[in-house]
């Protein structure tokens, strides 16, 4: 109960940072037409660049009082991207025009667009013009929202984003219930979600 009642918080914390977020290109119809043929792809690991993280993640004291810690939020965004860089063998990530750990650079488009796509995969879903990185084909976009402190809690997306195209190809979400910090496990999750979109 404890756990469903925290993973409930934790939608209510997306609904809240989407709703605190810039309204960017929120007119624009995202969604282009659907795939009858749909097949899931894999990538060889060679061809994924990588994007930085977005990072949203509360701390929960003992009082039930949940609020943001830069200083941590900073670290974990770190420890991620250099999990990233060694599970994908990349040197290199690319910046965009959203802040990978500051909630009020958020684009909710953008998390509409992912979570439209992860429930409906054979979707043609256009790529916010913010994740787009010119001259590369494929990258790699990792989410991870959640609390910890007194609960661990939360939520990782992987998004494969086809810059030519201007697509969202594939969106993979996964529900975890550890602190965030712990790099180990975190390692784990990431090693795991990634490995469901590589072609070994």
């Amino acid at each position: 109960m404890k756990f469903k009642i925290g993973f409930i918080l934790i939608g209510v914390l997306l609904i809240i940072y989407s709703c605190k977020s810039q309204n960017i290109e929120n007119n624009e119809n995202y969604i282009q037409g659907i795939d009858d043929n749909y097949i899931r792809k894999k990538f060889f690991k060679d061809s994924l660049n990588l994007i930085a993280p977005i990072i949203q993640l509360r701390y929960e004291n003992d009082n039930h009082e949940i609020y943001s810690i830069s200083k941590d939020v900073k670290i974990i965004n770190e420890m991620t991207t250099t999990i990233l860089k060694i599970e994908l063998n990349k040197t290199k990530i690319h910046k965009t025009e959203l802040n990978s750990y500051n909630k009020k650079e958020k684009n909710r488009v953008l998390e509409k667009v992912i979570h439209e796509k992860s429930l409906h995969p054979n979707w043609i879903m256009k790529a916010p013009s913010q994740i787009l990185i010119p001259n590369e084909k494929y990258t790699l976009l990792v989410e991870i929202y959640g609390i910890y402190g007194n609960r661990n809690m939360g939520q990782i997306s992987f998004a494969i984003i086809n810059n030519i195209k201007e697509t969202i190809e594939i969106v993979d979400k996964e529900k975890f219930s550890f602190n965030p910090k712990n790099k180990e496990l975190m390692r784990e999750l990431i090693s795991k979600g990634i490995s469901r979109l590589i072609d070994n």
